[in-house]
C-alpha cells in the first residue's frame, strides 16, 4: 500500500499573532496571512497533493531557530514543520 505524500503547512495561531509580530516583523497582520496559507493549501489539494497543518508555537519555535541555527523568518518555520510533519510519520 502506497501512503499519499504529505506538505507540511506551518499553522499559526491567532491567539499567538502579537507575540509572531514580535518576532518576525515580515508578517502581515493574521486575515492576510490566513487568505494566503489558506490559497497555497487549496492550489495544493486542487493539484492532487495532501497537506497537514503543523500547529508552530512561537517560544518552541525560537527554541528550535537558536538550538539549529536558522533564522527566525518563513522558511524556517516551513521546514521547522515539514521535520515536524517527518518524526510524526516516522513514528507511526
Amino acid at each position: 500500500m502506497t501512503k499519499a505524500v504529505k506538505i507540511a503547512v506551518a499553522w499559526l495561531l491567532e491567539e499567538d499573532w502579537p507575540k509572531w509580530q514580535a518576532i518576525d516583523s515580515q508578517l502581515p497582520d493574521h486575515s492576510r496571512w490566513l487568505a494566503k496559507i489558506e490559497s497555497a493549501e487549496a492550489k495544493a489539494k486542487s493539484e492532487g497533493m495532501h497537506t497537514e497543518r503543523i500547529v508552530v508555537t512561537p517560544d518552541r519555535f525560537v527554541e528550535w531557530c537558536s538550538a539549529n541555527g536558522k533564522a527566525i523568518d518563513r522558511n524556517s518555520r516551513a521546514e521547522y514543520a515539514a521535520k515536524t510533519l517527518m518524526i510524526r510519520i516516522t513514528a507511526h
